[in-house]
C-alpha cells in the first residue's frame, strides 16, 4: 500500500510521540518502542518506505539519530551504579590477558 509523503511523515511523527509517551508511562527506555514501531511500520506492514521517503538523507539522518541517542544515554548514565561493575570487568580482563598471553591475541 503506497502512502503519500506528507502522510508518511505525519505517521512517523505521531508514532514517535506515542512511543515516547508509552515508554515514559511504563518506564522503559524509549528506544525499545521506537524500534518496535519502526520495524512494524516499515518491514512488516510496508507502510513506510524510508529509502523513497528520505533518499540520500537516510544514512546521515540515521547517523545523527544514533549520535543523539548515545549522547542522551551518556547524560543519564549513573557512574555510581556502574562503578561496581567496571572494577570486576576490568579485573577479569586482566586475568585473561595474563593467563593467555600472546596466544590469546588471535582470538
Amino acid at each position: 500500500m503506497e502512502l503519500s509523503v506528507p502522510f508518511q511523515l505525519a505517521l512517523i511523527t505521531v508514532m514517535a510521540f506515542v512511543c515516547q509517551w508509552a515508554s515514559w508511562r511504563i518506564k522503559l527506555p524509549a528506544i525499545l518502542p521506537l524500534l518496535l514501531s519502526g520495524l512494524l511500520l516499515g518491514s512488516v506492514a510496508g507502510l513506510i518506505q524510508p529509502k523513497q521517503l528520505f533518499g540520500d538523507l537516510l544514512l546521515p539522518g540515521v547517523s545523527l539519530a544514533v549520535s543523539i541517542i548515545l549522547f542522551e544515554g551518556a547524560l543519564t548514565l549513573r557512574f555510581s551504579a556502574a562503578a561496581g561493575h567496571l572494577g570486576r570487568a576490568d579485573h577479569l580482563g586482566r586475568g585473561d590477558a595474563v593467563r593467555l598471553g600472546p596466544a590469546g591475541s588471535p582470538l
